[in-house]
């Protein structure tokens, strides 16, 4: 009977838990009403179609909303719509990062704010974690929140920028409207739902906690500087003939450079046919890979979670011999 007892008090624990958590988000989440102009890249003068979209944003500490930047991409005019109220809040896009796909927004009426609560930031998630999305997707006008788990942690492409960053694969539902929405766990931010695939089912994607700190810290500023990069072509050195080419010991992995842009070129840090082997003192796989949060991962993981001008210690391979490197970060 105790353990009986012991049961149904933590059930009744967790769902009120459950509840008081759900609460808070409700006074976090914004319907985002946008007036899309498109141009014509080749005729920016001309404007080729206007229309009306939706997205979800979730407010911040000191009053800033954050949503996807597609989400305002091409927007001439910003809505915002709290839950619950019919009233409409004109936004402005104040910073934007087209690269991690994340935008702020800020509104100037501080009426907006009364009744909401900034949503506090959780950790980053693992694998089999369980998550809720929160937005307004299409099928109603309702908020609608879907549950899954999180079924891996991957590197992958951006869609709206075509950038390969950190992202978070969940089997909750993330359709059009629910972008910029956020992905919560405990009540917490653990990420902001951004796109899906259309060639699987229950396939979504979010931009996870430390791609949202690199642009929120490079935002600090009061300039978006970007995401940094090395801007370099490199091969894999599974082979062992071509590990044995780059005089690569037994217990060494890395990869080897093959070409650079003309701006690393012109820094002369780095040449081709260097290997790379470590940065930051963690050691790179022949296959590009480093140790990420629940498994390996592609060795930029540890590039992009920095800032543009700072500085990462390399370890490189050059005929033969080791040489340590303090390599300072640029913008691709």
């Amino acid at each position: 009977m105790r353990t009986l007892a012991n049961i149904i008090v933590f059930l009744l624990a967790y769902f009120l838990v459950s509840a008081a958590s759900a609460g808070k988000v409700n006074q976090s989440v914004v319907q985002i009403l946008v007036q899309v102009v498109e141009r014509d890249l080749m005729y920016p003068w001309q404007v080729r179609d206007i229309y009306g979209s939706s997205g979800t944003g979730v407010i911040l500490s000191g009053q800033r909303i954050l949503t996807a930047a597609h989400v305002v991409a091409d927007g001439s005019l910003i809505h915002l719509r709290k839950l619950g109220d019919d009233k409409r809040y004109e936004a402005s896009i104040e910073f934007v990062s087209d690269a991690s796909d994340l935008a702020l927004l800020k509104v100037d009426d501080d009426e907006f704010f009364n009744g909401t609560k900034a949503v506090p930031f959780g950790k980053e998630v693992q694998r089999g974690q369980s998550v809720e999305v929160w937005g307004f997707p299409l099928g109603g006008s309702q908020l609608a929140i879907t549950r899954g788990v999180v079924s891996r942690i991957d590197w992958d492409k951006y869609s709206h920028s075509s950038y390969e960053n950190l992202v978070v694969q969940v089997d909750a539902a993330i359709n059009n409207g629910a972008s910029g929405g956020p992905a919560v766990a405990h009540g917490k931010l653990v990420g902001i739902a951004f796109q899906g695939l259309d060639e699987a089912q229950n396939v979504g994607y979010v931009v996870p906690l430390s791609v949202i700190n690199q642009f929120l810290t490079d935002s600090s500023d009061g300039v978006i500087d970007g995401v940094p990069a090395m801007a370099m072509f490199h091969q894999e050195l599974i082979n062992a003939d071509i590990r044995n080419f780059y005089e690569l010991k037994k217990n060494q992995t890395g990869i080897a450079i093959l070409k650079m842009s003309v701006n690393e070129q012109e820094r002369g840090l780095i040449l081709p046919q260097d290997v790379l082997l470590e940065i930051n003192g963690k050691n790179i796989g022949n296959d590009g890979t480093v140790p990420g949060i629940d498994d390996r991962i592609n060795f930029e993981y540890l590039i992009q979670q920095q800032q543009i001008g700072d500085a990462v210690d390399l370890k490189i391979m050059r005929g033969g011999e080791e040489r340590n490197i303090r390599y300072v970060l640029q913008d691709s």
